[in-house]
């Protein structure tokens, strides 16, 4: 039987974030990649965005497709954590790439800072950020042709979404999910076993905290030594292998160790 993969983007991005590694998984694998409650084609809640309403709306998806396996990027790692605790040994095995760990919304701020005033700014205001990523939605065929110039690594088609989302699902997302200290619950949680792949050069989600994760709950972690945070868009074809390779093995037949750059 073809394994069926339910994948699940990260913030402030949508399931165009999957378009490059669907096209390098071509037919081997069943894929499902919907938008996030409040992302792109998906229902625009009101009230408070958390993350039970997100696993909520997932819930009758799975139950109608079935996928065996599930994989969520960045935040959609904690989401696909959540969902798996919701119904336990649904899935042959969880994948995480580039789950981020932090403990509240100062740790997390005090890791991203480092990277620079522009993260600065777009983190000191959740309300202020979503008005640029809504003008930027609202101009996106004006600027669209011209996105390779700003950014080579990712292509057209998902630079143009990631400014698709709701004010709601931009700072519930990381007041509620990124930022709200649920990684190490959700970790203990498990019934599946778990896959991890995290790039040893990402800047947003720490490896070593990881690494801690990994260690105490068995995880089988593996590494891309020159790989960072988008390591799904930017690097599909080394997504693809460990998908393969690791994500849909039989749990006894995987270890901990790096993957190929």
């Amino acid at each position: 039987m073809t394994p069926r993969v339910l994948l699940l983007h990260g913030l402030l991005a949508s399931s165009a974030a999957w378009l490059p590694l669907r096209r390098e998984l071509g037919s081997s694998v069943d894929v499902i990649a919907p938008d996030l409650l409040g992302y792109g084609a998906s229902p625009r809640p009101a009230g408070d965005y958390t993350l039970e309403r997100v696993v909520a709306h997932l819930v009758p998806l799975v139950e109608r497709e079935r996928p065996t396996h599930v994989l969520g990027h960045s935040m959609g790692g904690i989401v696909a954590l959540a969902l798996a605790r919701e119904l336990p040994g649904h899935f042959e095995r969880v994948g995480l790439a580039g789950l981020p760990v932090y403990s509240d919304r100062g740790d997390g701020l005090a890791h991203l800072h480092r990277r620079g005033p522009l993260f600065r700014a777009l983190l000191h205001s959740d309300v202020v950020t979503h008005f640029g990523c809504d003008a930027l939605h609202q101009a996106r065929r004006a600027w669209g042709p011209f996105s390779p110039l700003f950014d080579k690594r990712r292509p057209r088609e998902v630079l143009v979404t990631i400014f698709d989302h709701s004010r709601a699902s931009h700072s519930g997302s990381f007041d509620n999910i990124v930022f709200a200290g649920l990684a190490e619950a959700l970790a203990a949680a498990q019934s599946s076993p778990i896959a991890a792949l995290h790039g040893a050069r990402d800047h947003s989600a720490p490896i070593d905290r990881v690494r801690a994760l990994a260690g105490r709950h068995g995880w089988d972690l593996a590494v891309a030594p020159t790989a960072g945070h988008q390591l799904v868009i930017e690097r599909p074809r080394l997504t693809a292998s460990w998908i393969r390779e690791r994500l849909l093995a039989p749990a006894a037949s995987t270890a901990t160790a790096p993957v190929a750059s």
